[in-house]
């Protein structure tokens, strides 16, 4: 199995479904998304025009798009990048036209439902781009859309083409909420409170009077039907005015606790995200209210959004055990709404070799295929007191019912059953962390681990099954980090260690060889360059030839004493696989590649690495963490992703 832990924690600091059925060669030429279901959603909008139209936006993945009022959600994303996304309006006669606002700065615009999008304002800020909070529309005038930033008001009338200031708010704009009949403009400004405007944003007036004086306004609803009516989103519970802002009052029967989002609803119904303490909903346009959704542990409530017939509301929860749901009875009960929303960021594969049709994958928690990725099972309830980050899955091949799971709060998970229960073992009597794992085919019991103990990073060993380990000696300790390991097939006392170290505030690859099955190593990197060796991978069809990664692919027939650059154009590269392509042919070589900065890509090569070809095709991610062969059907690959959860593209 082929892990970087380190890469995926960076990564994702910035990161019991069905799916329909996937045909037998699905991905062929086209990278398609597997799931699981569900993720961190950021921003929603019902379309007001057609209330079957809602889009959701995501905090890597950019947005989904739903024609049939949450029911599925197709990827709707294409050109936003790995993005936050922190505000979507649409247009209140097309609901194809949608605007959205990303980390990457500014406003984009789709007049296709998400097909495509533009990149139509860079924020305003002269030489780069800034954050834009908050997106709102005049439904009274055509192509007026207002912008929220740090710097103030923003506004186009012409749908985006041209920009301008609006007025002298100078602070950071953090909500905006239009209402068309009356003519006013609201905007909620960070420690200021609220203002508003009756021309447009030209001139602004407080509105604010008893609002907290601290925190931001993270969101501002009107009463459709009775306008003079807000609702507040604050730092300190809801707050409600009735006189348009004039002044205002903190609501009866919610909690004094943060809130994310807030929304109204027809026939006086309002609803209230709070960040960390579940939704709320009041039935009497905001006077009283009462708990609709509880609270989960490590639950972020950050998006909010109500049409005439449905109410959503996005869970960001790591766990993955819940993502985005719906009400259809005024939020009295809610089920999940996001069959095709596939946003779980996905690093460890597993396939087992004696069932093609069971996966494994593991991001924030570990879910099971048992139909080659068509549906998905979260099988890993109740085994932590909290969602943990998954590092490693391995099958043991002699004993394909027994599944080992590394996490990032413990040695080691074991379950004899296929995942439907686990044993947590505890490792020995030091504290032991491992990320990589792989079988000692020495011994029936037998295991290699990566990780690191009270000494620092190492290589670790157990033979009964992960019970016990014990560090293999030879290695150095300080400032070492260990990543990833690989037995040769051909030999089972050859053992390959790829790791970094930090020598005088510089990374530097390490990779050293064992050839009496770790009694004794030597270093063998002579040649890599750029930081860490994330993944070693044997040559499928001449195992006498071997592969490394750090920035780019490297290459070695010496068993590791030399090793030679391949031309394989990218700026890192995260995760490695060769599969067979038939008798003495050489086998397909294929290199996960990551770039921040453009869509990433597959590289594969028939040709040992001389030549490459860019696999891109349905490929909509920027952070690919994983890359695996299928055991039974060598042209099958499959990817984990930060943004898209599992993806599989069949070679021709």
């Amino acid at each position: 199995m082929k892990r970087r832990s380190h890469l995926f924690l960076i990564l994702a600091a910035l990161a019991l479904l069905a799916l329909p059925t996937v045909p037998a060669l699905a991905g062929a030429g086209l990278w398609t998304a597997l799931g699981p279901d569900g993720g961190q959603v950021t921003a929603l909008a019902v379309a007001p025009s057609d209330p079957d139209v809602v889009y959701a936006g995501t905090w890597t993945a950019g947005v989904f798009r739903s024609t049939d009022g949450g029911e599925t959600w197709t990827f709707a994303g294409r050109g936003l990048g790995t993005s936050y996304v922190h505000a979507i309006a649409t247009d209140p006669a097309r609901p194809d036209t949608v605007y959205a606002s990303t980390t990457r700065g500014g406003v984009f615009k789709s007049i296709d439902g998400g097909a495509t999008w533009a990149h139509v304002w860079d924020g305003g800020t002269p030489g780069g781009v800034t954050p834009v909070f908050a997106l709102a529309l005049d439904h009274r005038r055509p192509g007026v859309v207002y912008a929220g930033t740090n710097f103030g008001v923003f506004r186009s009338t012409d749908g985006g083409v041209t920009w301008e200031r609006r007025g002298n708010l100078s602070a950071g704009v953090s909500s905006l909420a239009v209402d068309s009949p009356g003519g006013w403009l609201f905007a909620g400004v960070n420690s200021m409170g609220v203002f508003k405007s009756g021309d447009q944003g030209k001139t602004w007036i407080p509105a604010g009077n008893g609002l907290p004086t601290s925190g931001a306004i993270q969101s501002l609803a009107i009463d459709p039907e009775r306008p003079r009516t807000l609702l507040a989103a604050t730092h300190l519970g809801i707050y409600r005015t009735h006189d348009r802002g004039r002044t205002w009052n903190p609501v009866v029967g919610a909690l004094a606790a943060e809130v994310s989002a807030v929304a109204f609803q027809d026939g006086g119904r309002a609803y209230a995200a709070f960040r960390e303490r579940g939704v709320y909903r009041s039935g009497n346009r905001g006077f009283t209210w009462e708990r609709s959704i509880a609270s989960l542990r490590d639950s972020l409530f950050l998006a909010l959004a109500a049409g005439p017939v449905a109410v959503y509301t996005g869970d960001v929860n790591f766990s993955g055990s819940r993502g985005l749901v719906r009400s259809l009875d005024a939020g009295a009960t809610w089920e999940p709404s996001m069959r095709g929303l596939s946003n779980l960021g996905i690093r460890p594969i597993a396939a087992d070799p004696s069932n093609p049709m069971r996966l494994y994958v593991g991001g924030f928690g570990l879910y099971q295929s048992t139909d080659r990725g068509a549906t998905w099972t979260r099988v890993d309830f109740g085994l932590r007191p909290e969602p943990s980050a998954i590092h490693d899955i391995l099958i043991d091949p002699a004993r394909p019912a027994r599944v080992y799971v590394s996490a990032n709060d413990g040695p080691l998970l074991r379950s004899d059953d296929g995942g439907v229960t686990w044993e947590r073992l505890n490792g020995g009597s030091v504290p032991l962390y491992l990320n990589d794992l792989a079988v000692d085919p020495r011994a029936p019991e037998a295991l290699w681990g990566t990780g690191s103990d009270g000494l620092g990073g190492g290589f670790f060993h157990s033979a009964d099954g992960g019970e016990t380990w014990q560090r293999v000696g030879g290695l150095p300790t300080e400032a070492f980090f260990t990543l990833y390991t690989a037995v040769d097939p051909r030999d089972p006392r050859v053992v390959y260690l790829g790791a970094a170290q930090n020598v005088d505030g510089v990374t530097e690859p390490r990779l050293f060889r064992s050839a009496d099955g770790g009694m004794t190593w030597e270093r063998r990197d002579t040649g890599l360059a750029d930081g860490n060796v994330w993944d070693i991978a044997f040559d499928a069809a001449d195992p006498s030839i071997l592969y490394a990664l750090t920035s780019g692919v490297y290459r070695s027939t010496d068993a590791g004493l030399t090793w030679t650059l391949l031309p394989a154009r990218g700026r890192l590269f995260t995760s490695i696989a060769t599969a067979p392509a038939g008798p003495g042919t050489p086998a397909v070589l294929c290199a996960a590649r990551w770039d921040i900065v453009s869509p990433s890509a597959v590289m594969c090569s028939t040709d040992r690495g001389e030549t490459w070809t860019a696999l891109r095709r349905g490929l909509d991610t920027y952070s690919p963490t994983e890359l695996e062969v299928d055991p039974a059907d060598p042209r099958r690959l499959y990817l984990g992703t930060l943004e898209r959860g599992l993806m599989t593209y069949t070679l021709p």
